[in-house]
């Protein structure tokens, strides 16, 4: 049984990168082995560095950095959706020369290519910005300084 559900693992991780979260879920899924048995498992997949949280969160930051999304909207989809540990992700990010300010001018231009009408759009252009993972600062910055 436990050999089944080692090439299981091997299945899966030979098709994309998972985090040891979903990794757990799907072998919870499949309700073949016990607890203690999964986290055996997965403790020797990320011994023999076949599964790689780190490895993932690199992946995934460069893949969302390509989207244009912020520091909050990576945090939230690695931390929150993939429960990849906050340290983990904090670390790869500080590791990258990342500008913040251009990866939220790019995700602004991307979305947005006439002038802003009024001070309405103006807004939903900045909670657009807000939604993407983009501090407040850098929105008001990227779409300009609202004047009431």
């Amino acid at each position: 049984m436990l050999q089944a559900e080692r090439n299981y693992l091997f299945f899966l991780l030979s098709k994309k990168e998972y985090s040891r979260f979903e990794l757990k879920s799907k072998l919870k899924a499949r309700n073949k082995l016990s607890h203690d048995e999964i986290e055996a498992l997965l403790t020797e997949f990320s011994d023999q560095n076949w599964q790689s949280d780190r490895r993932l969160t690199e992946m995934l930051v460069a893949s969302y950095l390509n989207k244009h999304y912020g520091k909050g909207r990576i945090i939230q989809k690695l931390v929150y959706e993939k429960q990849v540990d906050k340290v983990i992700v904090e670390s790869v990010l500080s590791e990258q020369a990342i500008d913040w300010f251009h990866q939220a001018s790019q995700c602004y231009e991307n979305k947005y290519h006439s002038d802003i009408k009024d001070i309405k759009d103006k807004q939903k252009r900045i909670q657009y910005l807000l939604r993407q993972g983009h501090d407040y600062t850098t929105a008001v910055e990227v779409v300009g300084n609202i004047q009431l």
